[in-house]
């Protein structure tokens, strides 16, 4: 009967463990970029990030690069998020907001693009692979998103 007792609050404590675990690793949350900074023309838009109240666990991107070139506003963004940082999570953090994307078989490493705005906005997520890791100066396995604007109407050339 002891035994029966141990065994049954072993069994119960375990369980209780593994609940707070799985409400622990829900908790976690990757922060996108704003994609409200490209297109903008005024001083407004200086929220690099989503607008979301911070939380233990989040997960940033490293580093995050605003394309201008010969445009008066921003439009494209690439944030890189390190290579521990599941593909999976960045993966369901964007279908969250855009939906599903489309899995392009193009190289060897894992990508999906968004068309979120067809023929004008779209959203890449991908990993860099050796060749790419060599070339960007990054770790392989580095993942990034990339927000690319192509319409010249909303955000024209200089």
């Amino acid at each position: 009967m002891k035994l029966l007792f141990l065994t049954t609050l072993l069994v119960a404590s375990v369980f209780s463990i593994s609940c707070v675990q799985a409400r622990g690793q829900s908790a976690k949350r990757v922060i996108l970029p704003n994609i409200k900074l490209l297109r903008c023309m005024t001083s407004d838009c200086f929220q690099l990030l989503q607008d979301e109240p911070p939380r233990p666990g989040d997960i940033y991107p490293e580093h995050i690069d605003v394309a201008f070139l010969d445009r008066w506003c921003p439009f494209g963004l690439t944030a890189r998020y390190n290579k521990a940082v599941s593909f999976e999570d960045l993966k369901s953090a964007l279908e969250k907001r855009y939906g599903k994307g489309t899995v392009k078989n193009w190289t060897d490493a894992p990508l999906v693009i968004w068309d979120v705005e067809p023929g004008h906005l779209f959203i890449q997520l991908d990993v860099t692979d050796k060749r790419m890791a060599q070339n960007q100066h990054v770790p392989e396995g580095t993942k990034s998103i990339h927000y690319d604007d192509m319409s010249d109407k909303i955000c024209p050339v200089r």
